[in-house]
């Protein structure tokens, strides 16, 4: 590791201490999202009845996966690219493409923020089809996912001499 200052040190072990975080609980929704979806097959499989609550539990649980693992990947920098261009560039040029790609990333996350507020204004209280849950418990995913990458575009910003972007 370079020798960096003890605010740049601080942001890197935020930034892991943040993929674990983040990484652990996707995991543990994705669990809950294979047992669920083993749960309901199994039982269509074999025309048991009172697992209709299984999908209703894996839905939402892909929510969560989704919009955690995509927040994950922008904290990781390992989500889809455009290298191409980088390859070809000078590196004043590859440091304004990765601040074009930082706002343009914030800009994406503002929005989904916004609208994801909006839904959750709007349908957090509306009780799902068959647990009857608030609503709100899937419409989080997006508040969750959203800020994650508005915190990640913020730091893509503010920040210099990051890791791989």
């Amino acid at each position: 590791m370079k020798n960096l200052g003890q605010p740049q040190q601080k942001l890197r072990l935020l930034i892991k201490r943040s993929e674990l975080v983040v990484g652990t609980i996707g995991v543990l929704f994705f669990i809950v999202l294979l047992v669920a979806t083993g749960l309901g097959t199994i039982s269509r499989y074999f025309n048991l009845g009172g697992f209709e609550w299984s999908f209703e539990i894996a839905g939402a649980s892909f929510i969560w996966v989704t919009f955690l693992g995509a927040a994950l990947a922008e904290l990781r920098g390992e989500n889809a690219g455009f290298d191409l261009l980088d390859s070809y560039a000078s590196d004043r040029v590859k440091e304004i493409l990765k601040k074009v790609r930082a706002l343009l990333l914030l800009v994406v996350g503002v929005v989904f923020l916004k609208s994801s507020l909006a839904m959750f204004g709007q349908s957090a209280a509306n009780p799902t089809a068959i647990l009857r849950w608030p609503l709100g418990t899937q419409i989080a995913a997006l508040v969750v996912g959203s800020l994650g990458i508005v915190a990640v575009a913020l730091v893509r910003l503010i920040f210099r001499n990051r890791e791989k972007q």
